[in-house]
């Protein structure tokens, strides 16, 4: 079931989410996976599908739906979810052998910024995007004693 969505919950026809609707949705999803003794590995899924949220009209992401959401559940295993999806979503990329960890360093910019852009209001959402932030910029650094080394 969880594999197959192709939207969010509460999704409208513009892009937006209903944050009831989509916190609706999850907790009964929980409550039906808990029946079924599948509640980490379900929210480790729902997780996953959130990282595909879309950004609000101000560029901030994800979505206030999701980032709430994702605070009100406060599931560990969710959040992971959540980072590993986010990650996954790089998917395969090359670089040349000159060019070191700059790819890593954007995007380590990209997710400070973006954490820090939340961090006051959704601080369990903010801290997976620092978690991410931290992870690209010690791949570039790794990148770059990689590229010094040769």
């Amino acid at each position: 079931m969880l594999k197959s969505w192709c939207r969010l919950p509460g999704t409208s026809a513009d892009g937006t989410i209903d944050k009831a609707v989509l916190v609706d949705w999850l907790t009964k999803a929980r409550e039906e996976c808990a029946k079924l003794d599948r509640q980490e590995v379900a929210d480790v899924e729902i997780g996953e599908m959130l990282s595909n949220a879309p950004a609000d009209a101000d560029s901030t992401w994800p979505c206030l739906a999701v980032r709430d959401a994702m605070e009100d559940i406060n599931s560990e295993e969710i959040l992971r979810g959540f980072a590993r999806g986010v990650f996954s979503q790089r998917g395969s990329h090359w670089k040349s052998l000159t060019e070191g960890g700059a790819q890593e360093r954007q995007l380590a910019d990209k997710y400070q910024k973006q954490a820090e852009s939340i961090r006051a209001g959704w601080p369990l959402v903010a801290a997976v995007l620092q978690r991410l932030a931290d992870g690209y910029a010690s791949d570039a650094k790794r990148e770059d004693e990689r590229l010094h080394d040769r």
